[in-house]
């Protein structure tokens, strides 16, 4: 019984794989328009968007940097900083300075914090669709940030180790991997499409399905008549042509 059902399940099998065979360029087609409209939307509907980081070293009061305590604890810290520099009395400060067009909100939005593991460097990168304005909004947040640390945290010395990098390329989106992502779903959805149908496909096309699915012997065929007459109609103008040759 077990051997009859892996036998089954095998011709299953070889069907779906015969049938995803012969709708291969479906499939193939399928995939590449989506690749070209993931392209062609990327391309031109999505704004890219441009990073720049700069970073800021700690010092605290005894001029020795942050203790062994301290650094063991850089994800508490990286939340202590990210609430102070994304709070609104710096980001009000970052936007009077740069004249931005934007709320503290919005501004907090493109602002991201982060601490290298054992490490007294706290690294600030803004995203912005203008590379030149997020290399100016983060080289300005991280001198407030740096007045705003010492005062609150009542550290000695925040040093701007590095101001933001000018980016040249943008960060997101990335159009290669958006499409190839986009031509990989478009070929998984029409394979599964083709597959669905051909499983709820429940027509009788063969001796064999007549078989498997009803349990029954077939003893004859009946021909198809136009066919039939279709061929005899061929064959009669063949005949003809001959005869008008000789």
């Amino acid at each position: 019984m077990e051997e009859k059902k892996q036998t089954e399940m095998e011709i299953d099998l070889g069907e779906i794989m015969s049938v995803l065979w012969s709708k291969a360029l479906i499939i193939v087609l399928t995939g590449l328009l989506f690749a070209v409209l993931a392209f062609l939307g990327t391309k031109f509907f999505i704004e890219p968007t441009y990073k720049s980081t700069a970073s800021i070293y700690i010092v605290n009061r005894q001029g020795d940097g942050l203790t062994t305590s301290d650094l063991s604890s850089a994800e508490m810290l990286t939340k202590d900083c990210q609430k102070i520099i994304t709070n609104r009395t710096v980001l009000d400060v970052v936007i009077d300075t740069l004249q931005l067009d934007m709320s503290a909100e919005a501004l907090a939005n493109q602002i991201s914090v982060s601490v290298p593991t054992d490490t007294r460097i706290i690294e600030i990168t803004v995203t912005n669709q203008n590379p030149n304005k997020a290399k100016e909004i983060v080289d300005t947040v991280a001198d407030v940030t740096g007045e705003k640390l010492q005062e609150i945290m009542g550290i000695e010395e925040v040093n701007v180790f590095e101001y933001g990098n000018l980016p040249l390329n943008p960060s997101a989106p990335n159009v290669m991997k958006n499409s190839m992502m986009a031509g990989f779903v478009g070929i998984a959805l029409a394979a599964f499409i083709i597959i669905l149908l051909f499983i709820m496909d429940d027509t009788i096309k063969s001796s064999d399905d007549v078989s498997n699915y009803l349990g029954l012997t077939t003893i004859g065929f009946i021909p198809d008549i136009a066919d039939h007459e279709t061929a005899g109609n061929a064959s009669k103008k063949k005949r003809k042509r001959g005869e008008k040759k000789c």
